[in-house]
């Protein structure tokens, strides 16, 4: 058989190409396997055509802004709100159609808004709808109040990082369609019946981390 084989070029031929197909799909499986184990491990934001990564992406929303003016802050006037929608994105690899991931939510803010009426009447509230839809209520240290028809978290003059939630997970079941969870973030200053000219000019900057890592 070899000797017939080595008098055939076309055999040769032949051969050569099938040894060398053989030969390119052992390095491109070893190295996808390679590329996943290390790739899951350290990128978020995974654009690859490889059947054996997932992609996970954080789509941040519009920054929450306050503007405290004259012509905003009339007193009896309307609340003044300010709403942003990030996103969570899962797609699954092709090889096992399933995958699911641990993220951790977080809200950073400065506030120069003061208390004009007294320290427990909430003049600037944060409501927080998770991917799921459920309204959060418990944050470290900030407080969950109900005030003029707003329920929310006083941060009227907070300032810091708080941990909005440190279990929250995603999980597709699809190499084709994304599974996708929109949080829902919304700032109101409360219009009250009283003087608030104090918060006049006043401003709060703010960031929503939305992030596979945990912060220490």
């Amino acid at each position: 058989m070899i000797e017939k084989i080595k008098k055939n070029k076309f055999l040769i031929y032949l051969l050569i190409l099938i040894i060398g197909l053989v030969l390119v799909l052992i390095i491109r499986t070893a190295y996808a396997y390679l590329m996943a184990d290390i790739g899951l491990g350290k990128i978020v934001n995974i654009n690859s055509n490889s059947d054996t990564l997932d992609k996970l992406e954080f789509i941040p929303g519009t920054p929450l802004t306050i503007a405290a003016t004259n012509t905003t802050l009339i007193e009896n006037g309307i609340n003044m709100t300010s709403t942003s929608k990030p996103k969570v994105s899962l797609t699954a690899n092709s090889t096992n159609n399933t995958a699911t991931y641990n993220y951790y939510v977080y809200f950073k803010m400065t506030s120069d808004f003061v208390y004009t009426v007294n320290d427990t009447t909430p003049e600037l509230m944060l409501t927080i709808t998770d991917g799921a839809g459920t309204q959060i209520t418990n944050i470290a240290g900030l407080v969950y109040k109900t005030f003029g028809g707003i329920s929310g978290f006083d941060v009227t003059n907070k300032n810091g990082t708080f941990p909005v939630s440190l279990t929250s997970s995603i999980t597709s079941t699809s190499a084709t369609t994304a599974t996708i969870q929109e949080w829902t973030f919304t700032l109101t200053y409360l219009n009250l019946n009283s003087d608030q000219s104090a918060n006049i000019g006043k401003k709060v900057t703010n960031e929503i981390l939305i992030q596979k890592d945990k912060i220490v």
